[in-house]
């Protein structure tokens, strides 16, 4: 299978805004940036049939890749399809970005907030270990060597679907933060935890 086909094959998959193939590495690397409409696990099954059938060993990543920032540059000079158009998000939901990123040596969750500090975290693929690590990484961003994940729930409150953290740190004392669940649950997370440890 071409690399434009495997980009393309990568593209129907449900949950993902945007592929590229990076053949010029040592093993051809597949980037993906997911758009939020589904959990990250359920992306990655699907995503994984996609690859069975790449006759190369590929490794994904979801997030934004370093040089894919020109290629969305260049998007958004283009009229930019529906699938990657905006998710509107409220003014209190923060500026982060919440990527995976998969590779023979494992599973990372990076986060990234509006002052571009970066935290990755290793991660497996579980909703409660890709919440814990969403949880650590905003912890070191905020520079918070240690903090605990007391409690962590969704509930509906007036139609919306909310997202709390209940967080002590090592010095006992506890935070609580919540976020709207606009795209994923895992985002909302994240969001969340930065709110109970105040990042901007």
């Amino acid at each position: 299978m071409a690399n434009d086909e495997l980009r393309a094959a990568l593209l129907t998959v449900a949950g993902v805004a945007e592929a590229q193939i990076d053949d010029e590495a040592e093993q051809p690397i597949a980037r993906l940036i997911l758009d939020g409409t589904r959990e990250a696990s359920d992306v990655e099954r699907d995503v994984d049939r996609v690859m069975t059938t790449h006759t190369r060993p590929v490794r994904k990543r979801g997030g934004l890749g370093r040089d894919l920032g020109a290629v969305l540059e260049r998007t958004e000079e283009e009229a930019a399809p529906r699938h990657m158009q905006p998710v509107p998000t409220a003014p209190t939901q923060g500026n982060l970005t919440v990527a995976l990123e998969e590779s023979a040596s494992g599973t990372r969750l990076t986060v990234t907030d509006a002052a571009g500090r970066t935290a990755a975290v290793p991660t497996g693929w579980s909703d409660d270990e890709l919440q814990a690590a969403a949880v650590a990484a905003v912890a070191r961003i905020s520079s918070v060597d240690s903090v605990a994940v007391l409690s962590s729930d969704t509930r509906e409150v007036e139609g919306s679907r909310i997202a709390t953290v209940l967080l002590q740190k090592a010095d006992g004392s506890r935070h609580a933060g919540a976020a709207v669940v606009t795209g994923s649950l895992l985002y909302a997370v994240a969001t969340a935890a930065a709110a109970a440890l105040e990042v901007p």
